[in-house]
This record gives structure tokens, sequence and C-alpha cells, in this order.
């Protein structure tokens, strides 16, 4: 029951104000890590598929300081060999080697140049 917005029991005494959900760790990881990739709430929630709603999937974000940001992360799976040649090409721009990877990866995305890099 409800008198003037407060929560009351059924006794009619004044209630508790509801907890907000508490998630198992892995839940909670799982969620920050898809917010990270990108999906937004509802993606999030059709991956969890446990009945939790995209309300309270943002809800329990911004709680944690989450805010979706514009784009989203990518991975790239990519051998030792690769990741160190990563490290050299741009240290030689003077570069993190994610700034470097994604100036090269949207350059390649933005101009097609797929087939001018790759050969197949």
């Amino acid at each position: 029951m409800s008198q003037g917005g407060e929560l009351l029991d059924l006794a009619g005494a004044r209630a508790a104000a509801p907890f907000p959900p508490i998630w198992p760790n892995l839940k909670a990881i799982r969620v920050g890590y898809l917010a990270a990739m990108g999906y937004t709430s509802h993606g999030i929630a059709d991956q969890l598929a446990d009945g939790t709603s995209p309300e309270t999937i943002r809800s329990q974000l911004r709680r944690a300081g989450i805010h979706r940001a514009k784009g989203a992360l990518v991975p790239v799976h990519m051998s030792a060999f690769e990741i160190r040649l990563l490290n050299q090409r741009a240290a030689q721009e003077g570069m993190a080697p994610t700034d470097w990877l994604h100036h090269i990866a949207a350059a390649a995305a933005r101009d097609d140049l797929f087939r001018a890099i790759v050969d197949r």
C-alpha cells in the first residue's frame, strides 16, 4: 500500500525503501563487459536471458558509474608475434598500440582498403 507516496507494509506501518537488486559477481562482470563492448541495455538483457529488464540493467550501470560511450570496444585477437609487431609500429609513430590500431582499422574501413591491405 501507498499513502502520499510513502511505502507502507500490510499493517499500514511505514515500510523500508526497497533495496536495489544484488547481482552475483559473475553477472555483474558480464553486464559490465557487454556494456563496454557497446551492447545496449536491451542487447544485454537478451544476452543474459534471465528475465533481467533493460531498465534494471541501466539502473545498475548508472549506480556503478558506468556510462555508455559513443562507439564500442572491439576486441582483436592477435598472436604474440603480431602484438610485438603492433607495439613496435606504434612506438615508431609515438602512439599507444590501441591508438595505432584504431587509426589503421578506421582508415581501412572508411576508405574500403581491405583488399589493398590483405592478400586473400
